[in-house]
C-alpha cells in the first residue's frame, strides 16, 4: 500500500510473477470503475487480483474534470 497520494506516486515496477497466482477474480485496469470493483470484491471476501499497465488512475479516470451532466435524452 502506498502512503502518498496517487498524484505523487513515482513509477514503481514490480518483478514478473515467478509462480502461479490463484485468484477468484482477475480485474484488468486501474481506473475508477475497476478499482471500485476490486475494493467491493475484497469487502465480499473474494480473492481478487488487479493488474494495470501504468499508474493507477493514470488514464481517463485521472484526467476527469468532475463535471456531471444529464444524458442527451433528458429534458
Amino acid at each position: 500500500m502506498h502512503d502518498e497520494p496517487l498524484r505523487k506516486n513515482k513509477i514503481i515496477t514490480f518483478p514478473p510473477l515467478r509462480s502461479h497466482l490463484t485468484t477468484d477474480v482477475l480485474v484488468i485496469g486501474g481506473g475508477i470503475a475497476t478499482l471500485s470493483a476490486a475494493y467491493r470484491l475484497k469487502e465480499l471476501r473474494q480473492k481478487a487480483a488487479l493488474i494495470e499497465m501504468n499508474l493507477l488512475a493514470s488514464g481517463t479516470s485521472g484526467r476527469g474534470t468532475g463535471i456531471l451532466s444529464p444524458g442527451f435524452d433528458m429534458d
